[in-house]
């Protein structure tokens, strides 16, 4: 271990704040800081670009953030694990905009205020799946515009890009998914980062069926994707989230004609493996709405249910222990198809220290 010149009067003495940092070359963390923040998606009056955030710690309902650069729905989420940045890349923007977007916007998390533009990803696509580690944020998939395989439309991506967190700048490649697919689930610990349901073409859209694959990828090492297990069913627009060492997806929606789904499943993201039950939502919800979690606790946010529609209800569950989820708090507007940006300390398996202490070396 290294230590830094010391502090204070008396030379032998190291502050462990000081230590963290020379060692860790990361910032100090604010064991205080325990935000999650969800941005755009899509509300009875159209896309949004609002950003709003609560606080992981306690139940209750989300407050006002600021506002994403671009109004969007169908956009993808990631942070840095020093968590004081936050990123939102991809989606829709509202007509008559460009329809598909590629770009990227950042905020600080811990200080309220608007969306910053960040650099653009490699193609433009809505219903991209994100995950990130500590310095990499990665975005795979997803629905584009470009001459698709016969659907005449749409087109679904196998791309996989990936950014470093702490630098603007464009998106590069990271390789590929094992098959295109669009509306899937993204949740990552340090190292390992998977990828579960979606849908690919190409049937058209009223019949084209959900998936159940799960997929993983090693967060530092650029290559394709491999295959991980499967999902208890086959479903889209559903939500990640996760520890250090288990992931969680629920919600989604199931294959056309079905309905959307309360189920949540979890993973040992170590192990290569079929999903294992972990409880259910207090209701079905599908077409996307938000995740976020410090670790310790995961939330759901938004949706939509049939046939009430739209809505703003925020479930918890504590990733640890299986069981069902229970009631949190309310989003500001009732919405789906947002994202999920968190700012807790995750998925490094350092311990993290709330007091200042000094200790003396003799």
């Amino acid at each position: 271990m290294a230590f830094p010149s010391p502090s204070g009067p008396n030379s032998s003495i190291w502050k462990l704040k000081d230590v963290w940092v020379a060692n860790s070359g990361d910032n100090w963390p604010d064991a205080t800081f325990d935000r999650a923040c969800f941005a755009g998606g899509s509300t009875p009056g159209g896309n949004t670009n609002v950003i709003e955030f609560l606080t992981l710690a306690s139940s209750g309902n989300a407050a006002d953030f600021g506002d994403l650069t671009v109004t969007r729905s169908v956009l993808a989420a990631g942070q840095s694990n020093s968590k004081t940045r936050g990123l939102f890349a991809a989606g829709y923007e509202n007509h008559p905009g460009p329809g598909n977007i590629n770009t990227i916007e950042f905020i600080t998390i811990n200080t309220t205020g608007n969306a910053t533009d960040f650099g653009d990803l490699l193609y433009s696509a809505r219903g991209a799946a994100s995950l990130s580690s500590s310095t990499r944020g990665i975005v795979a998939g997803g629905v584009g515009n470009i001459p698709s395989q016969g659907d005449g439309s749409n087109y679904v991506f196998e791309n996989i890009n990936f950014i470093t967190i702490a630098t603007t700048g464009n998106a590069s490649d990271f390789g590929n998914l094992a098959t295109d697919n669009g509306q899937a689930a993204g949740v990552s610990n340090a190292t390992r980062g998977l990828f579960g349901g979606g849908y690919s073409i190409p049937a058209p859209a009223a019949t084209r069926p959900s998936k159940d694959i799960v997929e993983y990828i090693t967060i530092a090492s650029t290559g394709n994707s491999l295959d991980f297990g499967d999902l208890s069913s086959s479903k889209r627009l559903n939500k990640g989230m996760g520890n250090t060492t288990r992931a969680l997806i629920g919600s989604g929606s199931l294959n056309p004609g079905s309905h959307s789904s309360n189920v949540i499943d979890y993973f040992t993201i170590a192990s290569t493996g079929n999903a294992t039950d972990f409880g259910d939502l207090v209701a079905n919800y599908s077409a996307g709405g938000g995740a976020a979690d410090n670790s310790t606790t995961g939330v759901f946010a938004g949706g939509s249910q049939s046939p009430t529609g739209d809505v703003n209800v925020i479930q918890s569950v504590t990733i640890a222990s299986t069981g069902n989820a229970s009631d949190f708090g309310d989003l500001t507007v009732a919405g789906h198809d947002s994202c999920g940006s968190v700012s807790s300390q995750k998925a490094s398996g350092n311990a993290w220290f709330i007091f200042n202490i000094c200790y003396t070396v003799f």
